[in-house]
């Protein structure tokens, strides 16, 4: 199931399509793709519905109006962006700058930076930073809140690399998680979390 199949049945949001993408992966495997857009729909047309349901509540809630919006500030943007640093421009996607460079032009934008791993994201890229003046953009943050990157140094031969590269390949992939849903309890007791 893909962006434009959930387009056609009304999705615009692109929260809800993210979220809808990982839940019908992850919970409903079994279901024919016309089955799942079925369930999809009437998830959006009925959020109330859904609300206690185990899978799909995260979704119900895009669709169900939980904030009002009532007392905030618009600003109208610079004309001029504000210088930014870009780390690994090479390797970044020219979306995620145009991304940056929107947001760099809020008035309230005081420096900005780009790491090497920067994509699109939902109000600033994920890889995006991003300093205000006394305020504070919760959207700005995205959805990967807890995204990173690290550099992990072995004293190791890199025939050891080589001999079990696929066992390696094997445990990235089986170890590293994407999207929007909080996929395995167990990695809020990891031991790394605990060492100083």
């Amino acid at each position: 199931m893909k962006g434009k199949d959930l387009r056609k049945i009304g999705y615009s949001s692109d929260r809800a399509k993210s979220l809808a993408i990982n839940i019908m992966a992850m919970y409903y495997k079994h279901l024919k793709k016309i089955e799942k857009l079925e369930l999809l729909q009437k998830v959006m047309e009925s959020p109330e519905d859904y609300k206690d349901d185990e899978n799909l509540s995260l979704l119900a809630e895009e669709f169900m109006e939980v904030v009002k919006k009532e007392n905030f500030t618009a600003y109208k943007l610079s004309d001029e962006t504000t210088s930014y640093k870009v780390f690994g421009k090479k390797f970044i996607d020219s979306s995620a700058i145009r991304q940056m460079d929107l947001a760099m032009q809020i008035p309230i934008a005081e420096k900005g930076a780009m790491m090497p791993d920067a994509h699109v994201g939902y109000g600033l890229p994920i890889g995006g930073v991003l300093a205000t003046k006394n305020e504070v953009i919760p959207y700005a943050v995205g959805l990967d809140i807890g995204c990173r990157m690290a550099l992990s140094i072995f004293d190791l031969p890199m025939t050891m690399f080589q001999k079990n590269q696929h066992q390696l390949k094997m445990a990235l992939k089986e170890e590293t998680y994407f999207g929007l849903i909080k996929t395995r309890e167990k990695l809020a007791d990891h031991e790394v979390l605990d060492r100083a």
